[in-house]
């Protein structure tokens, strides 16, 4: 031992050898989300539920009340199903690269 230099380490050395680090809270980031399934060029579900309701509801008003409001009501829907399905394909491009 006599041999090796005596090196006399300062109190606050010491003191900041001994001091845990803070401790970090993790960041509020929120969770990432599955971005769902890509969308369809034509929802035929929806398509196919409306022309249902559609064919139903007018037949049962022309039972019910007579006369050609239930054909035209029948025309109505379908020309409002068909503007439906034309601008669900009309903006794919767009929701597809929205999503």
């Amino acid at each position: 031992m006599a041999e090796y230099p005596i090196v006399l380490i300062p109190d606050a050395i010491q003191r900041a050898e001994l001091a845990q680090p803070p401790i970090l809270s993790p960041p509020n980031l929120p969770v990432p989300q599955y971005p769902g399934d890509a969308p369809k060029r034509i929802n035929t579900t929806l398509i196919i539920a409306e022309t249902i309701m559609t064919v139903i509801l007018s037949s049962a008003i022309d039972n019910i009340v007579g006369g050609n409001l239930g054909t035209t009501l029948l025309m109505g829907g379908l020309g409002a199903i068909a503007t439906q399905t034309w601008r669900q394909f009309t903006t794919f491009s767009r929701r597809k690269q929205k999503h």
